[in-house]
Parts: C-alpha cells; sequence; structure tokens
C-alpha cells in the first residue's frame, strides 16, 4: 500500500473507447515521480487519515504540486473475448501522452470537504469518444449510480454537476 494517493500508479483495468468507432480501444495508466512521496509515514503514525494526511504534507506544508505522467495503451483488438476479459494481457506498446499536474493548494478545509463529500464520480463522465466499453463498465455504471443516489440522500444533497 503506497503512503500517498500522490506517490502511487493507477490504470485502467477494463477498456474504453479510443475514437468515435469501434475498432479501436484503450487502457489508461498514471505513473507518479518519485517527488510525489516528500518522506515514509512512519509506522507510529499509520491511521485511517495518514494517506489525507501524505497529501496536506506535499500540496499544502510543502506547497509542492504533484504531477502524474499520463499513458494510453491501445488494445490489439476491439472484440468482445478483448474487452470484456479484464485479465488479457495486453502486449502493445504504453505511450506517453500527457502530464496530470495537481497544484499546491489547501484542500483539507471543511467546504472543500463538503464539496468531495457530494461529488459522484463515474468513467461515464466522459467524451463519446472515450466511453467506457464492455459489460463490466456497464454494470459500473449501475453501480455508481445508486452509490451516488444513496450518498446524496444520506448528505441531503442535490445530485449536481460542479461548475
Amino acid at each position: 500500500v503506497a503512503d500517498s494517493p500522490l506517490a502511487r500508479p493507477f490504470w485502467s483495468q477494463v477498456p474504453y473507447a479510443f475514437g468515435l468507432g469501434d475498432d479501436t480501444i484503450s487502457r489508461y495508466s498514471v505513473v507518479p515521480p518519485p517527488e510525489n512521496m516528500i518522506a515514509p509515514i512512519p509506522p507510529q503514525f499509520r491511521d485511517q487519515n495518514c494517506r489525507r494526511r501524505a497529501m496536506g504534507d506535499q500540496l499544502t506544508t510543502a506547497a509542492r504540486p504533484a504531477t502524474f505522467d499520463f499513458f494510453v495503451q491501445l488494445g490489439p483488438d476491439a472484440t468482445t473475448a478483448t474487452i470484456d476479459n479484464p485479465t488479457v494481457e495486453w502486449r502493445t506498446a504504453v505511450q506517453k501522452v500527457a502530464v496530470i499536474t495537481i497544484p499546491a493548494q489547501d484542500f483539507a478545509r471543511p467546504e472543500q470537504d463538503r464539496f468531495a463529500e457530494n461529488l459522484s464520480y463515474t468513467p461515464w463522465h466522459s467524451l463519446d469518444a472515450h466511453r467506457p466499453l464492455g459489460g463490466i463498465n456497464r454494470a459500473r455504471k449501475a453501480v455508481y449510480k445508486a452509490i451516488s443516489t444513496m450518498r446524496h440522500g444520506r448528505n441531503g444533497a442535490e445530485m449536481t454537476e460542479p461548475r
């Protein structure tokens, strides 16, 4: 387990469209540089909030941005077998296409916490050219919607898109 969400890679296991046609699929990944981790969290301070504190140490206390290299891997073929089997290893090249920068900021404020608590993440917030594909993503759509509806109801918050 990484000491900070800013210090670990992330990737999509399931494919997404790459373009408006149906013939190219992709997977995405982001990889942080070592500088995204100021210092490992000592064992005695590892609790449920340690990763949040690590992010605060970097983004707020040290006022250092975090970056991630963004990679795209185009799929070997856009068949149902490839799209619906996330365990298949793709042997195609991984290409760096961008750098994501999270600016230095004070994100640990009550109004930011409220804002974040009422956001809903879904891979379906995408351009049609990068839409989620396959049965697993269709199932995720229903699950994410149900979780968002439940959380917004619990919080007494309206489901709106950020502006």
